[in-house]
């Protein structure tokens, strides 16, 4: 009788019962479909830039920034998720580690881009947000995600500052890479 336990081997992903494994179409059905919304979130950077400058000019301004920043931001995330699960189901194909890389490096380029709006809403007074709210009452519905940067207020830097941490993300993530691949 040998004292040694018995050394099972794992099953190769392609081996496992569909059963027993994620069922990821509830995100995406084909990666294809993964590829739009990748490309629609890289086409938005640019217009989430532009947006830059405006928030003080009108309530209508302040809306339109802060849809477009949430609809980029909700699309990025089902990106970031898909692309980073389909990695975690099996981390020995090569693709979806590209995959995942992508999505890392398209978070990190929308942070910058994005990094602009909350030291420009932190330049917006107390009296001119109510104005705002009166005058654009859908702006109420986001009240509370103003209210939250308003409490960040003391740990919020400035544009410039916030834009190169944001665009650093691939930098200090490096690391994480690293040890992931190998």
């Amino acid at each position: 009788m040998s004292l040694m336990a018995e050394t099972k081997q794992l099953p190769l992903r392609k081996d496992v019962p569909v059963e027993l494994t994620w069922d990821l179409t509830t995100i995406y059905q084909t990666d294809s479909e993964f590829e739009t919304d990748y490309q629609a979130v890289e086409n938005d950077l640019t217009a989430l830039q532009q947006l830059s400058g405006t928030l003080g000019k009108s309530a209508a301004d302040l809306l339109k920034a802060t849809e477009a920043l949430l609809a980029a931001s909700r699309k990025l995330e089902k990106v970031y998720v898909y692309a980073q699960l389909k990695n975690d189901q099996d981390t020995s194909q090569d693709r979806y580690q590209a995959m995942y890389a992508r999505s890392q490096s398209l978070a990190a380029r929308f942070g910058a881009a994005v990094a602009w709006f909350d030291p420009e809403l932190l330049t917006l007074s107390p009296k001119q947000m109510a104005d705002y709210y009166q005058q654009e009452p859908k702006l109420k519905a986001y009240q509370r995600l103003y209210d939250q940067t308003f409490a960040k207020r003391e740990h919020i830097l400035n544009h410039d500052v916030e834009e190169v941490l944001a665009g650093a993300d691939d930098i200090f993530s490096s690391g994480e890479n690293v040890w992931n691949s190998g």
